[in-house]
Formats: structure tokens, sequence, C-alpha cells
């Protein structure tokens, strides 16, 4: 296993300067899907380890600007169906299935992870 390069400090600080109000549940589970995504990465994908931390810290901060521009349009997740979500595939999850945003993600397939 592979550990994020990342500072802990600077994950907390990104996510905190994008929401004063991330709670530490959320801090700590912000900080596992990186790890997660990063250890897919170059395990999975075969990404060096340096492309890994780079794709990780940029697509964070996209779904961080994603998340911060849902919230402030207040426009509800549709929630997804059985058959939508039956019909995902891994590289669809990966992608986010079409969602702009993990946050976005969660809400619509929240019932079904």
């Amino acid at each position: 296993m592979y550990t994020l390069p990342i500072p802990t400090e600077d994950i907390r600080a990104s996510l905190l300067a994008y929401d004063p109000a991330t709670s530490e549940h959320d801090l700590c589970g912000y900080e596992k899907q990186m790890a997660d995504h990063y250890n897919a990465l170059v395990t999975v994908q075969h990404m060096s380890v340096g492309r890994a931390e780079q794709v990780v810290r940029a697509l964070y901060l996209e779904e961080l600007n994603a998340a911060v521009a849902q919230r402030e349009r207040k426009e509800p997740v549709k929630e997804a169906t059985w058959e939508e979500f039956e019909a995902l595939t891994y590289t669809d999850i990966m992608n986010g299935a079409g969602c702009d945003s993990y946050e976005e993600f969660e809400q619509r397939y929240a019932k079904w992870l």
C-alpha cells in the first residue's frame, strides 16, 4: 500500500478553506478517499507516484469547486433508481457516474451505497 504524499494539514486546510463548517468526520472521510484513490491509481492503473499525486490533487480541487458551486445553486439532487445504480460499471463509478462532485454522487446514490 502506498502512502499519499500530501500532508494531512494541507488537505484539511484546503477543505476548510472551501467550507469552514466541514466536520471532523467529513475531513477524515475526504482524507481516506484521497488516499484510496491515490493507491488505486498507483496499484491498479500503474501510474507513477508523482503523477498519481498530481491527479488526486487536481481531482479534489475540481470536486471541491463543483461542490461549492452546487451548494450555492441549492438545486436538489435527483435520487437514483435501483436500475440506474445497477447499470453502473466500475469505470462509471470511478469517473463520478455523471455527477459534478462526489457530494452529488453520494446524495444521488446514498440509498444504494
